[in-house]
């Protein structure tokens, strides 16, 4: 037993005539002129070498993406061309009243409606009065209306082209467009 341990003990011993050369001692360990294992030296350089390119590489991506960002903007900038009008310059926007009412099926189910025209009708008064006719006809138009029939996207769509197709026909043409802008069913 006593020869186990004195083995041991031989292993760690300090060889001076080692030192300096960086071999590795009987234990494993290397062995500079300080005593200090040089993994450590190698592992920091390693580590600053890594930061280094980690920052290259990201300035580099950033120049990059900044020469793109300013490409684009000059493109979008040279094309922009003037678009035409959509609409004369006469036609306005007018709101109408919340529309309220009650579909066919199910008796006790609600639609509330806020609607905007786009009319050709330069006249106040007018336009007054034929927004009080399309409010009309679009809620005589609601309550033949079922709850089925309001499903989807595709209802929704639906709902929108028939009430604007009602709403040009009622006008004799002076409503240009009608924006369904909220639909609340309850």
């Amino acid at each position: 037993m006593s020869k186990s341990i004195a083995t041991v003990v031989d292993r760690d011993v300090y060889d001076p005539r080692m030192a300096g050369k960086g071999i590795a001692s009987a234990s494993g360990n290397r062995a500079g002129a300080t005593g200090k294992p040089a993994g450590r030296a190698g592992f920091l350089a390693g580590l600053v070498m890594m930061t280094m390119l980690a920052g290259a590489t990201g300035l580099g991506l950033a120049f990059i993406v900044h020469d793109r960002a300013v490409t684009s903007s000059e493109r979008r900038d040279s094309t922009s061309v003037l678009e035409p009008l959509r609409y004369a310059p006469g036609t306005s926007l007018f709101r109408l009243e919340p529309i309220v009412a009650n579909l066919r099926h199910p008796r006790e189910t609600f639609v509330r409606a806020d609607i905007a025209l786009i009319l050709d009708e330069p006249d106040e008064a007018a336009r007054t009065r034929l927004a009080a006719e399309v409010s009309g006809d679009i809620m005589a138009y609601l309550r033949t209306l079922d709850l089925a029939r309001l499903e989807g996207a595709s209802g929704l769509q639906f709902l929108r082209e028939d009430l604007s197709e009602r709403a040009a026909i009622r006008s004799e043409g002076r409503v240009r467009e009608l924006i369904l802008e909220t639909l609340v069913v309850q």
